[in-house]
């Protein structure tokens, strides 16, 4: 069974439909030029205007303060067919691998705080010593307290009690606040052998 062709306007090739994207008022529901043609025209752009693309963020910033309702709704069916289509988002991720890489470097880039936390909840995970839901209203609280170690205010972490390296459990009842500097000295060691300068042990202790 042949596959249908569709001549783009802009390189004059034809090619299967799967290279156009959906457009309600093109020709037969499909844009007039392909996809590789879209995209160098928006760089093209891009490298003419590169206030171009903080623009149209701003722009969508906007709609989206001006439309709440239509936001959760658009938010609603996009999640929906998201799981609906499982292979579509493994093949996109697939096929943009260096677009992919950039998105989620801009993204780590403005939470910090977001990374450190999946990577809490990785660690913890890896370990197999218990990991439980831990909601953002007790970290936001327990993240706005001073360090418990030294009184500072400034990069609060989370540290864990009784590390987990240690057989510590990843729940509000094991964690506490420690700025960046404490959490980092103390790593693996329990609160006294902080305190007092002993090592931890080489060998990780299960409790």
């Amino acid at each position: 069974m042949s596959q249908e062709l569709r001549l783009c306007n802009k390189c004059k090739e034809h090619k299967p439909l799967s290279d156009f994207s959906k457009k309600k008022k093109g020709p037969g529901g499909f844009n007039w030029n392909c996809k590789a043609c879209l995209s160098a025209d928006y760089y093209a752009k891009l490298a003419e205007d590169p206030d171009r693309l903080e623009k149209n963020r701003q722009r969508q910033r906007n709609w989206r303060a001006a439309n709440p309702d239509k936001v959760v709704v658009y938010s609603k069916q996009s999640i929906e067919w998201v799981k609906s289509n499982p292979e579509y988002t493994k093949q996109w991720y697939q096929k943009n691998k260096q677009l992919r890489d950039v998105m989620n470097a801009r993204w780590r880039k403005k939470n910090p705080h977001k990374v450190r936390e999946y990577a809490r909840q990785r660690r913890a995970s890896k370990r197999g010593f218990g990991n439980f839901k831990i909601l953002d209203k007790e970290l936001k609280r327990l993240k706005q307290q001073p360090c418990f170690y030294c009184g500072s205010r400034e990069n609060i972490t989370i540290d864990h009690v009784i590390p987990l390296s240690r057989g510590g459990y990843d729940s509000i009842g094991n964690i506490l606040p420690a700025c960046l500097s404490c959490n980092s000295q103390k790593n693996s060691r329990f609160i006294m052998e902080y305190r007092t300068g002993k090592s931890a042990p080489r060998k990780a202790i299960k409790l």
